[in-house]
């Protein structure tokens, strides 16, 4: 792995349902009511398919506007040279239609036009491609972010694009020209999520400075700053009547807003760890949201009750996204699969997989915890998994491979986070955006050598990386 932009925790999870949490708030009404019981709606969902071609972490989903295709964004290494890797995949079928293979960094994020003409990506390279749908050929390269660029969106009339990224500034495109239209100053974080309102006259922004943004998308003046979330914000979704904003955060939770009026309606609690990432149903009667606990819940919207919750990941799920016609959902995780989620047939789960490269779902989930539900959550490796009990029986060679492969992964991230800090101090950032480079520099350096120590008391030894104890001040 090169670039990415978060840390995953290693869990083996069963292929269950459970119940779950509870929801906390004031008696806003978000989502219409029907004759059918969300119960009775939700009770039929199960995975139906596992996509398995991408051989790093997932970033990424989303749904071509017919409901046809799927696009999910990753990255990979190619003769020593590593790429962003785009998947376009014929959902009918599972397989995939082509790879998009132009960025030189993960790709972050992915979405559709509202024609379903075109894709946008944004990368780790710091850029945004437009590409056409169809061919496959890249049409244009967005160039003006310093940084990864988390989060692109589209306008409802596919004129524009809205970008996030990790200088905590919001950009607006003219598609056409190329040119960058607005620049929009408010957060003090990176931007992780942008979404744009369905009439198309607002711009909503998410941070890890905590906050929502609510932007003129004309003007570009701040129209109000939402908060509510105790940690970093990953997610920000509109409800299609545009009345409702949601928003997934660190802390464990997601919280409705009236996006109208500011106003907190409610907080939706029952994942064990950050949330990564969440989106409306197309009826407006649902929220589905997607963790580091490697699970996925299903939310009644105006009740704030959890109906399910979806265990089948084996690492931190990290997008997902509800088809056009609302009857599927797909997800995106660091187990580096593709889930694409839908009812019963006949009262039977019918699942089934792209390919035989798929993990095994057996074993037991991993329970939340940790001070600091930044760092704490999305972690490489579990403590509590010791060899010979919780994971399996697994031989000294599985066990040796999963502790160096972890480290591993946690001296790639020390790698990026010293870039980060390079381009932070590079740039003139706020010393507080430096100090939170540093820090994030410092907590990579910890899981090191809590690896190390770990896998020192089982008898494992790995060679300390120079990484470890490097000093950045």
């Amino acid at each position: 792995m090169k670039i990415t932009k978060k840390i995953l925790l290693i869990t083996i999870l069963a292929t269950l349902f459970v119940g779950c949490g509870n929801s906390t708030g004031g008696g806003g009404n978000a989502g219409e009511s029907s004759n059918s019981s969300p119960e009775d709606n939700v009770s039929k969902f199960s995975k139906v398919t596992t996509l398995n071609e991408h051989s790093d972490d997932v970033e990424s989903v989303c749904w071509s506007p017919n409901g046809k295709y799927l696009a999910s964004g990753s990255g990979i290494d190619i003769d020593d040279e590593y790429l962003g890797d785009i998947i376009i995949w014929n959902v009918k079928s599972g397989k995939k239609v082509r790879s998009l293979r132009k960025h030189s960094g993960t790709v972050i994020s992915t979405m559709w036009s509202p024609d379903g003409k075109y894709l946008a990506s944004g990368s780790c390279d710091s850029t945004i491609i437009i590409w056409n749908s169809s061919t496959g050929t890249k049409l244009e390269t967005l160039e003006g972010h310093y940084g990864c660029v988390l989060s692109v969106c589209w306008s409802p009339d596919g004129d524009h694009l809205v970008s996030g990224c990790t200088e905590g500034i919001v950009n607006v495109w003219d598609v056409k020209s190329g040119e960058c239209v607005l620049n929009l100053k408010g957060h003090s974080g990176p931007v992780e999520s942008v979404c744009w309102s369905p009439n198309g006259e607002y711009i909503a922004s998410c941070s890890n400075d905590n906050s929502v943004i609510i932007w003129n998308a004309n003007s570009g003046e701040k129209i109000r700053n939402l908060r509510g979330h105790s940690y970093p914000v990953n997610s920000v979704s509109w409800s299609l009547d545009g009345e409702y904003l949601a928003g997934a955060s660190n802390d464990n939770s997601v919280i409705i807003w009236n996006a109208n009026s500011g106003k907190k309606l409610k907080t939706l609690k029952g994942h064990s760890k950050g949330v990564r990432s969440v989106c409306w149903s197309p009826d407006g009667r649902f929220l589905i949201s997607g963790s580091w606990d490697s699970t996925i819940k299903i939310w009644d919207a105006k009740s704030g009750e959890c109906l399910k919750t979806l265990e089948g990941h084996s690492e931190s799920v990290t997008s997902v996204a509800w088809s056009p016609d609302g009857e599927y959902f797909a997800s995106g995780s660091y187990d580096k699969t593709v889930r694409i989620w839908g009812t019963t047939v006949d009262g039977k789960n019918t699942e089934s997989s792209s390919s035989s490269g798929g993990r095994s779902s057996s074993g037991s989930s991993s329970s939340g915890g940790g001070s600091n539900p930044y760092y704490d959550n999305p972690g490489y490796y579990d403590p509590g998994m010791n060899p010979g009990s919780g994971g399996g029986n697994q031989d000294n060679s599985y066990w040796e491979n999963y502790y160096r492969d972890a480290y591993k992964r946690w001296e790639n991230r020390v790698s990026e986070c010293i870039n980060d800090l390079n381009w932070a101090r590079t740039n003139d950032m706020k010393q507080m955006l430096i100090g939170t480079y540093i820090q994030n520099v410092h907590d990579a350096q910890r899981e090191m050598r809590n690896i190390r120590s770990e896998a020192a008391s089982k008898g494992i030894n790995i060679p300390m990386s120079s990484l470890e104890n490097i000093s950045v001040y």
